[in-house]
């Protein structure tokens, strides 16, 4: 009787799991089919894309080699350089010029981090090996420039509000992809496929996931985010009223909007070893 028990059991496992393969393999056929399309069309309609900078420097050359249009965000006017104007396809935004941002931003100081100085610090550092602390002198920078980055931070989530794109990615100017062209526009085709979303849902496509299960929301890495145009604006008030840091605003005010928020890696910060190990 046990044995015709557990050979039910495994029956029953057996088509359970068949059943979730064919689901996976439907839902990864319909995806591929759209992303064959959306790849010509992708850019057109679907997904705006706004580049932070402040002179189009940095990895601009290589992230427009990647995505064909788009707009690049300065918060000056007169930091709009030769290099903005040479990229065919994108035009410039300047937003978030206060009367208090029209000078130039001092430079940062030579020194960002300190090692830790207490058993606490110290207990911090050995249980998150990331953990960084900033120096008083760059502790008082980012005073400084912190308002400037979010005002521009909200002012291009309020643009996107305002434009035609159902979808809109902020980059920042210091990050590259991962994979080659074809693979990174595959993918972020396939990994914000309107079937299995909804304008509530946020991606973070500078961390590790497969872009469809809900993650915990946070506001930590701003270097790549995706939101939908009908929560754009209420985002871009909430950074308004919120008197801290963009990426607590950025928290925050996705709880506030009642916004979900996804994950998946589509670029990796210049600053660190990739984690991938390689470009395809």
């Amino acid at each position: 009787m046990k044995i015709k028990h557990v050979l039910a059991a495994v029956g029953i496992l057996a088509l359970a799991g068949a059943f979730v393969s064919w689901m996976a393999m439907e839902r990864l056929g319909e995806a591929e089919a759209y992303a064959n399309i959306a790849k010509m069309s992708l850019f057109d309609s679907s997904i705006k894309t706004y580049i932070l900078t402040t002179s189009c420097e940095r990895r601009t050359d290589h992230l427009t080699q990647w995505i064909p249009k788009g707009s690049f965000v300065l918060d000056r006017g007169d930091t709009v350089t030769e290099s903005c104007k040479s990229h065919p396809n994108w035009d410039v935004l300047v937003l978030g010029e206060k009367e208090e941002y029209k000078s130039a931003a001092p430079a940062a100081p030579p020194t960002r981090y300190r090692a830790p100085e207490t058993d606490e610090e110290r207990e911090q550092v050995a249980k998150d090996p990331d953990l960084k602390f900033r120096t008083a002198e760059f502790q008082e920078w980012m005073e400084h420039v912190e308002p400037r980055y979010k005002t521009k931070y909200a002012d291009t989530l309020r643009a996107c509000a305002n434009g035609s794109h159902d979808l809109c990615m902020l980059l920042e100017d210091d990050i590259i992809f991962i994979n080659e062209p074809e693979t990174s526009l595959f993918r972020l085709a396939v990994q914000t496929f309107a079937k299995y979303s909804g304008p509530q849902v946020s991606w973070d496509c500078s961390k590790k996931g497969n872009g469809w299960r809900s993650r915990k929301i946070d506001g930590n890495k701003s270097q790549c985010r995706i939101v939908h145009r009908q929560y754009a604006g209420c985002l871009a008030d909430y950074f308004d009223s919120f008197n801290g840091p963009a990426d607590i605003a950025l928290a925050q005010g996705m709880h506030h909007c009642q916004m979900e928020q996804k994950w998946f890696l589509l670029v990796q910060h210049v600053g660190r070893k990739s984690t991938m190990g390689h470009k395809n």
